[in-house]
């Protein structure tokens, strides 16, 4: 496997047994309140919403950093459908009175019958 690799065997054991960094420890516990705060917010919040409810909880991280943590752990932000314009207003055709006008005008019943 070294071979395929093309790394020294001493360095790949070494690797093997080094500890984790700090950042990368520091990363799984981002990424855990991350998954916390976006799950509350029902998947709507996205790396400013988040970095400002990190640092509600003492974090000080940069919304690039949170950016892609969000992207390693395969969350996505659901945005909302642009409304279409479905009526088109600019046409030759004329208006026709609705059957509303009937009965908008007709006079009130009195009080004693």
């Amino acid at each position: 496997m070294c071979r395929v690799l093309e790394v020294s065997v001493s360095g790949y054991y070494a690797w093997r047994t080094r500890p984790q960094s700090r950042r990368s420890l520091e990363d799984e516990v981002l990424t855990e309140k991350i998954k916390y705060f976006h799950e509350r917010s029902h998947r709507t919040y996205g790396t400013i919403r988040l970095k400002e409810d990190l640092a509600g909880e003492g974090f000080q991280v940069s919304r690039h950093r949170i950016g892609r943590l969000m992207r390693e752990a395969n969350l996505e932000v659901r945005y909302k459908k642009p409304t279409r314009k479905t009526t088109n207003s600019n046409h030759a055709h004329p208006w026709q009175k609705t059957c509303w006008t009937g009965i908008l005008r007709r006079p009130r019943p009195t009080k004693n019958g």
